[in-house]
């Protein structure tokens, strides 16, 4: 079975898009763990109203934030693979479920951690659709994909394109994960297993002003710091010393390019960061000249669009 987690706060109506591109899956064994974090707009009656068995509906008496809601999600899913589904999102390809668990299948010799695939990025407001490729198809091996994500793998777009393995999450202690964001569950699951990826476009990642990924706080950035801190010390034992730098290396200045140029945060914020990974990266070689570097051109882009650096 196929546990779909899906957090949600006042987003009544594309929750009901996200759930019926569930339901039209031709894959049918699934539950959908809804976690409902107090909203305030109809959600709990319009969910009642679709009468279907195959929904668990769990609500919060205050608002906990999408992070508990994933891992309190984890913890009640029964399924033996899991898909954290937003509530914005959808799915346009009613094969996918049935595709990706035959992928499993056929694929039982692989120690497979989780199967994936491409999804359309989908611009609200241009009413547009640009597709994203992960990059490569079929498999690869889950060490190489880590070190080598961003360049020249990509992340999926989100986790509702992706099956996992829940035994496979459990062994990365996501029950105990504070930062339960996508690119931290992908990187603690391709610590555990391989993957497959399958070559198709499998639904619809919305892109809108309400996006969490457009409203990043520094103790959230920091808290995804700490996560890379744990995966990099349960790499120690598994690659090179010197992939493990340049694989440091890579996710600090990403993070400071995505924070400084998507967040505008105040100029003590940015000391604070650059402090925490200089802190945290004494071992990787001129790690403060590419932090100088990077903080420049953030900085230049930010002016550019007039915004007070």
């Amino acid at each position: 079975m196929i546990s779909i987690v899906i957090p949600t706060y006042n987003r009544k109506s594309m929750l009901l898009e996200a759930i019926d591109s569930v339901r039209r899956q031709t894959y049918t064994n699934w539950e959908i763990i809804l976690v409902d974090d107090h909203s305030t707009d109809g959600t709990q009656k319009a969910v009642q109203r679709l009468k279907e068995p195959r929904i668990r509906y769990f609500r919060n008496d205050t608002n906990k934030g999408p992070g508990y809601n994933r891992n309190f999600g984890f913890k009640k899913a029964k399924g033996d693979y899991i898909i954290f589904l937003d509530d914005d999102d959808y799915y346009i390809d009613p094969s996918f479920f049935h595709n990706a668990i035959t992928a499993f299948s056929f694929n039982q010799d692989k120690d497979l951690v989780f199967v994936s695939a491409n999804a359309n990025s989908y611009h609200v407001l241009q009413d547009k659709l640009y597709p994203h490729s992960i990059g490569f198809t079929d498999y690869k091996d889950g060490l190489e994909y880590l070190l080598h994500m961003d360049a020249p793998y990509k992340k999926p777009l989100s986790t509702f394109t992706t099956l996992f393995v829940a035994d496979k999450l459990k062994q990365a202690d996501l029950e105990h994960m504070e930062m339960v964001n996508d690119y931290a569950i992908y990187l603690r699951a391709l610590l555990f297993g391989n993957v497959y990826i399958l070559d198709e476009l499998v639904g619809n990642y919305r892109v809108h002003s309400d996006n969490i990924s457009n409203h990043i706080e520094k103790n959230f950035l920091i808290q995804n710091l700490e996560e890379r801190v744990w995966v990099k010390e349960h790499l120690m034992d598994k690659a090179d010393p010197m992939l493990i730098q340049s694989w440091w290396k890579r996710q600090m200045l990403i993070l400071v390019h995505y924070y400084f140029g998507q967040s505008n945060p105040s100029r003590q914020d940015k000391k604070e960061v650059l402090h925490w990974i200089l802190e945290h990266s004494k071992d990787v070689p001129d790690m403060k000249s590419s932090l100088d570097k990077q903080r420049i051109k953030t900085w230049l882009k930010a002016k550019k669009k007039k915004i007070a650096p």
